[in-house]
């Protein structure tokens, strides 16, 4: 599932984001898509930190825009490995997800813990051969997601 691969798909942002929901993660795309839609109606803020959802609320969210020239290691270390999943615990607390045209185009929901990811959206199957994958081993896309990020204002999920 290459990111950077998606040279035919015009994509114009990377959004990447901490989340905690206790409502399971169906509901992560329909916020999430709100939360994309709001900021992208008044332009693309690329660095600002954005929030979603007051402390204690069901689900949360905290992140930013990345252009394509801000990520290009992150973007890297993402494609390394690809490929079915193994045994998922599977409680993602971070994700990155590409925006066209102010719209949610595709997103990954990653669970550092058991290093896999769960991959959603209108485009998520182009170009893989799973919806799902394993993640790089080691810890070069930890490292580079989480030092892009923001600072996460919750916890993440036990």
């Amino acid at each position: 599932m290459e990111i950077v691969g998606r040279a035919n798909e015009h994509w114009d942002a990377l959004f990447i984001f901490h989340f905690l929901s206790s409502e399971g993660d169906h509901v992560v795309a329909e916020k999430l898509q709100k939360l994309i839609a709001r900021e992208a109606s008044a332009g693309l803020n690329f660095g600002k930190q954005i929030s979603a959802g007051k402390r204690g609320a069901p689900c949360m969210f905290s992140g930013r825009f990345l252009e394509r020239k801000e990520c290009f290691a992150l973007l890297d270390a993402w494609n390394k490995p690809d490929g079915k999943m193994n045994w998922m615990c599977y409680t993602p607390n971070h994700g990155i997800a590409t925006v066209r045209d102010g719209i949610l185009d595709w997103w990954a929901l990653i669970c550092f813990q058991c290093s896999n990811a769960g991959i959603a959206g209108s485009l998520m199957l182009q170009g893989a051969p799973a919806p799902n994958r394993n993640l790089p081993e080691g810890p070069l896309l930890h490292d580079q997601l989480i030092g892009l990020l923001p600072e996460r204002p919750f916890p993440i999920q036990p």
